[in-house]
């Protein structure tokens, strides 16, 4: 009684007293409190009249519920020593489970994933901790957090730790009321998180630091879009690093890890490239033949299949073992599939413009040279559909509306080319204001086309 008197500033003037009561059903205890002297009453008014009111105080809710977990705790400590070490065995199995899931951990997690982990961190390895709130280690912690939420889904030993908990937590509800109920469990899981995430920065820490082999040999082999992320967002730390103190070291790591980042670009539209064709090949073999419609678009999806494998495996490939044939043909696809929005001016180049212009050319004409000529989307099956839009970069929408739409962005694509080429040939020779005229023009279409490729074009001339 004595913290709850206390707690309530009653310490020197309180006391209190009890009786217990035994002629019910249920024995139970009536405990009274007060204090050597009263209170003075509190001078009030009611209706314009000056009145005095009793003084009156409530007991804090936190010393109530602690005065009721005193009690609980002694009675288990007096008459149920199993129930006190009951939860201790509760709290040890705990212990061990989480040991053993810790361990596991690191076996479980593959080599690959650790290697993206440790590309997403910071190079302050101090900050490599799951509290750090430190803006570039939110990336990781994101990474780290997938990977445990992985290994936990569907594992047994989990499974087993949240029973435990469970029981643990049924045990505290008990003990320090129905208020707590389901607190240790969240704690207990959260805690458990949070150790397993500790664990994967540090054995991130333990990597060899070898920065060639873990971008070229290792990085070069994860190429989801979290690996990918991960990389560019260490290529831009290193390249501000640098910016502020250029180190050889920093330059020579820069590099290699670009290097990675277009080799994992390079995987990643082949395995994209790949599954579509054996979509396409499924379609062709299906046992419904394909119209004039579906034949060309098939015709035209396999052509552009074909140009971007062949892209890929070029980009694959180590500079220096190509053959001059091989590295003509690397400059020639990687400008045909450049796009002519993003494309900037001051790095555009004659054979660049030549091989866009082709581009747009074929699919100029896949859609017709005017808006009455040209495939019929709405003869083509949905697959074909939803391929064609995504080889083209545009949203897929009314099939009756798609040639007219497809047509209206290249001819504005062919324009933005002609555009960007002339601003690029003539620069130096125009004036400053038609310069700033032209830039200005530029980012309109540029802005349009964005539009345009998420949304419905009205056809070229239409008002």
């Amino acid at each position: 009684m004595g913290p709850l008197l206390k707690a309530n500033g009653l310490a020197e003037k309180g006391f209190w007293w009890g009786d217990i009561q035994f002629n019910t059903n249920h024995i139970h205890v009536h405990l009274g409190i007060s204090e050597l002297s009263p209170r003075p009453d509190k001078i009030g008014y009611r209706n314009g009249k000056r009145v005095a009111k009793e003084a009156r105080r409530k007991f804090t809710q936190p010393s109530i519920r602690s005065i009721k977990s005193h009690i609980f705790q002694d009675l288990i400590a007096l008459e149920r020593l199993q129930a006190k070490t009951r939860k201790l065995n509760l709290e040890k199995r705990l212990g061990v489970q989480r040991a053993s899931l810790r361990q596991q951990l690191r076996q479980t997690v593959g080599e690959q994933q650790l290697q993206a982990l440790f590309a997403s961190l910071p190079a302050d390895k101090k900050r490599w901790w799951y509290r750090s709130n430190a803006r570039d280690m939110a990336k990781p912690k994101q990474i780290a957090s997938a990977l445990v939420n992985q290994y936990l889904q569907d594992n047994p030993e989990f499974q087993v730790f949240q029973q435990t908990v469970q029981a643990l937590d049924q045990y505290n509800a008990a003990a320090f009321g129905q208020r707590t109920a389901s607190r240790t469990a969240h704690h207990k899981e959260a805690e458990l998180r949070e150790r397993l995430t500790n664990a994967l920065f540090k054995a991130c820490r333990e990597l060899p630091d070898n920065e060639q082999e873990l971008t070229m040999a290792g990085l070069a082999k994860n190429f989801t879009t979290v690996d990918i992320e991960a990389n560019r967002q260490r290529i831009d730390a290193l390249r501000q690093a640098n910016r502020l103190q250029p180190i050889p070291a920093k330059t020579k790591k820069l590099r290699q890890r670009r290097m990675a980042l277009r080799q994992q670009n390079a995987r990643a539209s082949q395995g994209k490239v790949q599954q579509a064709q054996r979509v396409l090949t499924k379609l062709s073999q299906e046992s419904t033949p394909l119209n004039a419609a579906e034949r060309e678009a098939r015709t035209f999806l396999s052509g552009r299949y074909q140009q971007r494998l062949t892209l890929a495996k070029l980009k694959l490939q180590a500079p220096w073992e190509q053959s001059p044939t091989e590295r003509q043909q690397l400059q020639d696809l990687t400008a045909y599939f450049t796009d002519v929005v993003n494309v900037p001016i001051d790095k555009l180049t004659a054979p660049q413009v030549a091989q866009m212009q082709q581009r747009l050319a074929v699919e100029h004409r896949l859609n017709g040279g005017s808006v009455v000529s040209g495939v019929n989307w709405s003869k083509l099956r949905p697959e074909l559909q939803q391929a064609l839009s995504e080889e083209l970069s545009v949203k897929l929408t009314k099939p009756s509306q798609m040639r007219a739409q497809v047509q209206a962005i290249t001819k504005q694509q062919q324009e933005l080319l002609r555009l960007k080429a002339t601003l690029a040939s003539y620069k130096e020779a125009l004036p400053p204001a038609v310069v700033q005229q032209r830039y200005q023009k530029i980012e309109r279409f540029n802005d349009k086309i964005k539009r345009n490729k998420k949304a419905p074009a009205r056809p070229v001339g239409s008002q």
